[in-house]
């Protein structure tokens, strides 16, 4: 399982709590959302597949035909040639549309997250601003190098830089 798909469970599950009409209908938005992507980049795996097919029946045809470099008329040739070209349009039709879902599902999931948090505040209220906010310090860090050659080219620990915390 992807983050993406680790990071869209955990927010489905999350938004269940809010048992509201409008948040069944955002689940359902999301959910249809989602289907539509798996099915653009199933899509995508088909035209690719027909591609690497006309590909490969370009390439014996180069080889089975006598004549494929003299004549470009062939039907055969003209058939892989064509169906290549539908398949370039086709990829990326597709892939168009799968980065536009992608940015459809990116601002389902920020929405999502909008709609959890105003659920929490809702529920909780003035007690979120009551707890403590966590401290972060920050630590300045200086690296200093030793320039000592060891001696018979032997490999030395005090050659390697070493870490000092400063205050």
């Amino acid at each position: 399982m992807s983050s993406h798909q680790r990071e869209s469970a955990f927010l489905k599950s999350l938004i269940i709590y809010e048992d509201s009409e409008a948040c069944r209908e955002f689940h359902e938005r999301l959910a249809k959302a989602e289907r539509e992507a798996k099915c653009i980049k199933t899509a995508i795996r088909l035209v690719v597949l027909l591609g690497m097919f006309c590909i490969s029946g370009l390439g014996y045809s180069s080889v089975l035909l006598e004549e494929f470099f003299r004549n470009k008329n062939h039907f055969v040739t003209q058939f892989f040639l064509g169906l290549g070209a539908t398949s370039i349009i086709a990829l990326l039709f597709f892939l168009a549309q799968s980065v536009w879902h992608r940015a459809l599902i990116h601002r389902l999931h920020e929405e999502c997250r909008r709609r959890i948090v105003s659920v929490v505040r809702s529920r909780l209220g003035d007690h979120i601003h009551s707890c403590p906010q966590p401290v972060i310090e920050e630590v300045d860090l200086k690296i200093a190098a030793l320039h000592t050659s060891p001696p018979n080219g032997a490999s030395n620990s005090a050659s390697r830089p070493r870490v000092m915390k400063t205050a």
